[in-house]
């Protein structure tokens, strides 16, 4: 596996991929409707009359729709964002559209209303991950990080507004709420690949401007001076721009004078040969070229079955496990816990607040982090780092402190930088490890968390239910007993996973891992 894959460039120009990326912000928070279901289910539980087993199974369906998008990762890698984006906006518009029906018709189908939630959910997958490799593929190499960050922020951002927007102004119309997410995220899904096309056709590149120059000069004039102009122009400025940022070797002074007088005697010998002569050794050229440029694109190509054997994945994919499947876990349970913990709901909408804001923050710094420390830490030790802060701040520090205001508030505040920073660098390490298959990759590494946290989740609501059941059916479990069972199994499953990403990053601190930066090999060079 190689790592030194870098896409090209936008052919726009540095306006059109700030105006890409200010968009891109816009869709990526326009659906991050799933993730104000901690607010709403409480006004959702009310108004069919669910128990917590219903509500539940209802998020599962959720759960599962965001989780298990391998298939809307092979669409985007084989159809593109035309088709991907399309197809995100019906599933969004038809999942909440359908949810402000069943809601407003008040019809009582906890299935039907989970099944338009999963549609909702697959929209919001693809979405995420259309936007995530469309922007990294249009990024330069150097702003990857950066660019990787802002568009994870933007989802954790977007599921703030959405909480904030829910909290503040239509609780507890969930009936708005469903509407509002409908029209809002299908039309910034309709229109994302028109607006991309558009701002790159109005602010192009200079490079895309003298090719366009060209092509005009060559349809509407019959002077040929003027064109071979034009075209030495263009050569002249890719020359430059290759001459910076390649370094040829120096040859020795005998070599320089062989080679100069050996070119002066050709140059005397080959006067006579004319136009004929520099055309052909310039194809020549092209062609050496541009078979170079197809054998190194072929060998950094590698196909699915080879990436989900490899042991880098499969690392990726249990440390996704742990921190995702926990955040999933805090999304359908915190405002349970807080009731648990007897807080207000002024409290709870606080906690709640402060886990999205920690969660937009972390995805605001992981990739700047990443770019600045990348020849000193690798990509894999950031990821492994949030397993540690998981399992150690995020569920030990409920079970040695309990349930209380303090301390949901630090957990919340370590479980949102967490998966904040995790859902920055999933997307570049997939992109390093298998650039041809990124989007397929990345929709892999979240199909565990899907599995792990429906278990989780299920348990959760079984002991609730459970302990209102001996408590003679009170409407609210409080107490630590309420969820101390589900942290413990939380703790056991994801404590051999930690230990495992722990073992995978030192090894790419030593060099023998693929991907995540240069890190591992600058420390062998420093060795050696």
């Amino acid at each position: 596996m190689s790592s030194t894959f870098s896409p090209a460039p936008a052919p726009g120009g540095r306006t059109a991929l700030v105006c890409t990326v200010c968009y891109t912000v816009g869709l990526l928070c326009s659906i991050s409707f799933i993730y104000s279901y901690a607010a709403f289910k409480g006004d959702l539980g009310a108004r069919f009359a669910w128990d917590e087993y219903s509500l539940a199974y209802v998020f599962t369906f959720a759960n599962m729709g965001q989780n298990f998008v391998v298939h809307m990762g092979a669409l985007y890698d084989k159809k593109g964002p035309v088709v991907t984006s399309l197809v995100a906006a019906l599933f969004k518009f038809v999942g909440n559209g359908g949810m402000f029906l069943l809601s407003k018709l008040r019809i009582d189908q906890p299935s039907l209303f989970g099944l338009l939630f999963f549609l909702d959910a697959q929209a919001t997958g693809a979405a995420i991950i259309m936007a995530n490799m469309q922007a990294q593929k249009l990024t330069p190499q150097s702003f990857k990080g950066v660019v990787g960050s802002i568009c994870a922020a933007a989802f954790g951002f977007g599921a703030t507004l959405w909480v904030a927007n829910y909290d503040g102004y239509l609780k507890p119309d969930i009936d708005s709420h469903f509407l509002l997410s409908a029209v809002v995220s299908s039309g910034f899904l309709v229109c994302y690949t028109p607006m991309l096309a558009l701002f790159q056709r109005v602010f192009p590149s200079a490079e895309t401007t003298k090719d366009e120059q060209i092509k005009v000069a060559e349809k509407t004039t019959k002077d040929e001076a003027k064109v071979d102009r034009l075209r030495s122009n263009s050569r002249d400025v890719s020359k430059r721009r290759k001459s910076r940022t390649s370094t040829p070797k120096r040859k020795s002074s005998s070599a320089v004078s062989a080679s100069s007088s050996s070119s002066s005697s050709k140059r005397k010998s080959s006067q006579g040969r004319g136009k004929d002569s520099e055309s052909t050794t310039e194809t020549t050229t092209k062609a050496s070229a541009s078979t170079a440029a197809a054998s190194g694109s072929q060998k950094n190509k590698i196909s699915i079955s080879e990436l989900l054997r490899s042991s880098d994945f499969i690392a990726l994919f249990c440390a996704t496990l742990v921190t995702w499947s926990v955040s999933t876990v805090y999304i359908a349970h915190l405002a349970g816990m807080a009731e648990a913990a007897a807080a207000s709901s002024a409290v709870s909408a606080r906690i709640r607040g402060i886990y999205l804001s920690c969660s937009t923050l972390g995805r605001l710094i992981a990739g700047p982090l990443a770019d600045i420390t990348g020849r000193i830490c690798t990509l894999q030790l950031w990821i492994a780092l949030t397993n540690i802060v998981t399992l150690f701040a995020a569920i030990g520090g409920l079970l040695f402190f309990g349930l209380s205001e303090m301390s949901l508030t630090g957990s919340s505040i370590a479980a949102g930088l967490a998966f904040g920073a995790i859902s920055a660098l999933i997307p570049l390490l997939c992109r390093q490890l298998a650039p041809e298959v990124s989007g397929t990759a990345y929709a892999i590494t979240k199909v565990g968390s899907l599995v792990v946290s429906t278990i989780w989740i299920t348990h959760a609501g079984s002991v609730l239910e459970k302990l209102k059941a001996d408590r003679g059916h009170t409407l609210t479990c409080v107490g630590d007993e309420c969820y101390r069972p589900t942290l413990l199994f939380i703790a056991g499953t994801c404590a051999p996973l930690t230990l495992y990403s722990s073992k995978w990053a030192l090894d790419s601190m030593r060099g023998k891992a693929s991907g995540g930066g240069s890190a591992g090999n600058y420390s062998k060079k420093k060795k050696e």
